[in-house]
């Protein structure tokens, strides 16, 4: 009995706790409301509020008030703890990102490559990113109603491949994905994490790139490249060209993925592929081998 009476004041104790947290929780929205509806200005006073919400809310008022002004106060809350805060500093970004404000692009161009979250970050590096281009692939083609049969497979080299690190972010804007890039300065790699050639502790994004030759026409209704596993996120291109994305975050690093290159690859001649690279964590690179797939 004694035992059950104790369990039982310890689960009023806990139910207590929530409704009082819940109780300030009110209290403090309700006190931000109030007072922002009265002294708008008041709104930095909530900016570091203990409530996610508030802080929330704070941020979207204050951008909404001073506009590119704020740009300080959104870089901070996009580092904020919580999900929907950094959420709504993102879409503030945005929107003056819409407006030419180059300082919210260097920081959507921040967080498109530092934040965690793949939804945040896909939100940020949409705005941003000036590659687009969704993955379609035979097998999903609703209007594809026939079995596929892989009449012939290549793998590409695991050997051979060009290498350079992208420590500023900014390898895109110097052109690494064009087939007419300077790889003089490159270094040479294989296929495997970076770290086991030489990059130890490396964490960043790096760009790869290897030559190869196609097989001749063969009759085919899609040519696909088959990943076996990039460290984590991946951006590809052939012959220049851009055919999507693999960045599903920290759980990417393991996960075979397909990008469709059907017009872009150069029957019986030679093809640039090029890959750009993030690891978040631990190793990193294309560590499994990549195969050209020719469907039908």
């Amino acid at each position: 009995m004694y035992a059950l009476f104790k369990k039982l004041l310890i689960l009023l104790a806990i139910c207590g706790a929530a409704l009082c947290g819940g109780s300030d929780a009110f209290s403090m929205r309700r006190e931000y409301r109030k007072t922002v509806a009265e002294h708008p200005e008041k709104v930095v006073e909530f900016l570091a509020s203990t409530d996610a919400e508030v802080r929330r809310s704070a941020v979207w008022e204050y951008y909404l008030q001073k506009q590119e002004k704020s740009i300080d106060v959104l870089n901070k809350a996009v580092d904020d703890k919580d999900f929907m805060v950094r959420k709504s500093a993102i879409e503030a970004l945005i929107a003056l990102h819409a407006k030419k404000c180059n300082a919210a692009t260097a920081v959507l161009e921040k967080v498109s490559a530092s934040e965690e979250a793949p939804k945040l970050r896909q939100l940020a590096s949409a705005a941003v990113w000036p590659f687009q281009r969704e993955i379609q692939l035979l097998r999903n083609n609703p209007s594809w109603d026939y079995s596929i049969t892989t009449v012939k497979s290549v793998q590409l080299p695991t050997t051979g491949w060009k290498f350079i690190l992208d420590k500023e972010i900014d390898g895109h804007k110097k052109g690494y994905y064009n087939i007419k890039c300077d790889t003089s300065q490159w270094a040479d790699i294989s296929v495997g994490w970076w770290e086991n050639f030489g990059y130890k502790d490396y964490d960043g994004f790096a760009w790869y790139r290897i030559e190869f030759t196609a097989p001749e026409r063969i009759d085919s209704n899609a040519v696909e490249l088959n990943f076996g596993a990039v460290d984590e996120a991946a951006w590809i291109w052939l012959n220049g060209v851009y055919l999507g994305c693999h960045d599903i975050g920290l759980a990417g690093w393991k996960t075979p993925f397909d990008v469709d290159c059907t017009k872009e690859l150069k029957w019986g001649e030679k093809n640039i592929l090029v890959v750009r690279v993030q690891d978040a964590a631990d190793a990193g690179g294309i560590w499994k081998p990549i195969t050209l797939n020719v469907l039908k």
